[in-house]
């Protein structure tokens, strides 16, 4: 809104619906590391769930917060398909 029509931060932020401190924040989260390590274990078993790949990660000692590095799993696109049970006629 601000590119298309140059007004003051506070009167775009009143039309957006947002406040001004959502439009400043800066995440601080630094979760590289933690990708490229998930990534690595993806590849070297694939098929295999979040769960044996985090479980592999604090094998190594690696501790990490299982929500954390679901949100990154996911955000990584490594989540798989449950597979449906086919019924029975």
């Amino acid at each position: 809104l601000m590119e298309e029509k140059p007004t003051d931060k506070s009167r775009a932020c009143r039309v957006m619906g947002i406040s001004r401190s959502v439009l400043c924040y800066k995440s601080k989260k630094n979760d590289t590391t933690l990708m490229n390590m998930l990534k690595e274990k993806a590849e070297l078993h694939p098929g295999e769930g979040f769960w044996k790949c985090y479980m592999r990660l604090r094998n190594e000692g690696i501790q990490v917060n299982h929500k954390r590095a679901h949100r990154v799993y996911k955000q990584l696109g490594l989540n798989l398909r449950r597979k449906v049970k086919k019924r029975l006629p």
